[in-house]
C-alpha cells in the first residue's frame, strides 16, 4: 500500500540523518567527492542552523569551479552519500576560457536530529525508549 511505502521511505531517510550536525565530517566528504570528480572547491561557508519540528537543518554554501562533466559527476555522487542532503541552489556562470571550467556556487542542506524536548512534569524525554 501507499502508506506502507511511505513508512519504508521515511524509515530509510531517518537512517541517513545523524544525531548531530557532524559538519566537519560532511565537509570532509564533500572535499573527497570534489577531488574524486575533479571539481575544485574554493570556499565552504556554513549558514545558521534552523530548527524544524522533526529535525534541524544546516545550509552549506560552496563556491568553486568545474567542467560540465565534473559537475555532473559531483552531483551524481552527492545523491549517493550516506548522509541525507538536499541541493537547494546551483549557479553556473560563464567559462574561464581554454580549460572549459565554469565558476559554480551551490547550497547544500544537511539534516540532523531535532533537539530533545524534556518535560519536568511528565518525565518524557528523560530516557530513551526501550526497544
Amino acid at each position: 500500500t501507499r502508506q506502507r511505502e511511505s513508512e519504508i521511505l521515511f524509515a530509510e531517510a531517518m537512517t541517513r540523518i545523524p544525531e548531530t550536525a557532524q559538519k566537519t565530517e560532511f565537509l570532509a566528504q564533500l572535499s573527497q567527492l570534489a577531488a574524486a570528480t575533479e571539481l575544485k572547491i574554493h570556499d565552504f561557508r556554513p549558514g545558521d542552523e534552523v530548527d524544524r519540528k522533526t529535525h534541524r537543518e544546516l545550509s552549506i554554501h560552496v563556491t568553486g569551479e568545474a567542467s560540465y562533466s565534473s559537475l555532473c559527476r559531483f552531483l551524481a555522487g552527492l545523491e549517493k552519500v550516506e548522509r541525507l542532503t538536499q541541493l537547494t541552489a546551483l549557479q553556473v556562470n560563464g567559462g574561464y576560457g581554454k580549460n572549459d571550467t565554469y565558476p559554480i556556487s551551490m547550497t547544500v542542506n544537511i539534516f540532523f536530529a531535532a533537539l530533545a524536548v524534556t518535560s519536568d512534569s511528565t518525565g518524557e524525554g528523560d530516557e530513551p525508549a526501550s526497544r
